[in-house]
């Protein structure tokens, strides 16, 4: 939209050809619309399957929600309001978000890294809080689900509540 305001600005008609771009590149102009931390935020939250306003503020490692607020009003996060981790990004969004070279602050191997630390973390401290109050079977199975894929994708140590769980 905002390129298509842009053409309309300088007098100029919008034709398809101006929006003839490749996926990776619609995607930079996408990230360059929003603030650094919205940036930071798109870019933790890829590391998971689904998410929650407080499993995005986590695992972005920010203190306060606005930020994942504000993101998921964007139109690249899709929401399935019944679900548990009612918020998530399409694969491809999330591919194209981690393969990002042609924005001004790519994040590198260690950024990643830690933002899937950070997940882990959030998802373990999730748990261990809802299973203090009452057994949620369906709680622990989508913990589970994220927190293997993430400690198998991103190489994690440090796997004590996933171990715990899996028991469970």
């Amino acid at each position: 939209m905002s390129r298509f305001l842009e053409i309309r600005r300088t007098g100029r008609t919008p034709t398809a050809a101006y929006f003839d771009c490749a996926f990776p590149a619609l995607l930079a102009r996408t990230l360059s619309d929003l603030t650094p931390e919205e940036r930071h935020l798109l870019r933790s939250v890829a590391v998971l399957d689904a998410f929650d306003l407080d499993l995005a503020t986590r695992t972005a490692g920010l203190a306060h929600q606005a930020p994942a607020r504000r993101l998921v009003e964007r139109p690249l996060v899709t929401e399935a309001p019944y679900a548990l981790c009612p918020y998530h990004l399409h694969r491809a969004i999330r591919s194209a978000v981690r393969d990002d070279e042609h924005s001004d602050d790519p994040w590198t191997p260690a950024d990643w890294h830690q933002a899937a630390d950070r997940a882990l973390a959030a998802l373990g401290e999730q748990w261990t809080k809802a299973a203090a109050l009452a057994p949620n079977r369906t709680l622990l199975v989508a913990c589970l689900r994220q927190g293997l894929r993430l400690a198998r994708d991103h190489r994690l140590t440090g796997l004590g509540w996933l171990i715990e769980a899996a028991f469970v």
